[in-house]
């Protein structure tokens, strides 16, 4: 598997997607369900039980989200160190080549 600053961001892209998904899961109204238990311990419990649920569904996918966004970040970062290295080698092997002198002027 080769890693390459394209396939990060696919990865990331992906992340990205899986967040939507997941702000677009419908937690159902908790009086859908505690209309059929009235008297029951369990009706009093799902209306916390829902808004746990909705908490949780909205923590994991901002985690989703900021997961998308440093992959991105990451492949940017990687891009612009290559090009900064790109171009000090780039230097060092001119000024390098350049310490040599004139090759015309030996005999």
């Amino acid at each position: 598997m080769e890693v390459n600053p394209a396939n990060v961001r696919s990865g990331g892209d992906k992340l990205s997607a899986t967040a939507s998904e997941v702000k677009g899961i419908r937690v159902p109204p908790s009086d859908e369900a505690s209309d059929g238990l009235k008297g029951f311990a369990t009706a009093a419990a799902l209306q916390p039980a829902a808004d746990s649920m909705r908490s949780s569904l909205s923590v994991a996918a901002g985690r989703y989200d900021e997961m998308g966004q440093l992959l991105h970040r990451s492949a940017d970062s990687y891009e612009d160190t290559e090009r900064g290295n790109t171009k000090s080698l780039s230097e060092l092997a001119g000024t390098q080549m350049s310490s040599m002198g004139d090759l015309n002027s030996a005999r």
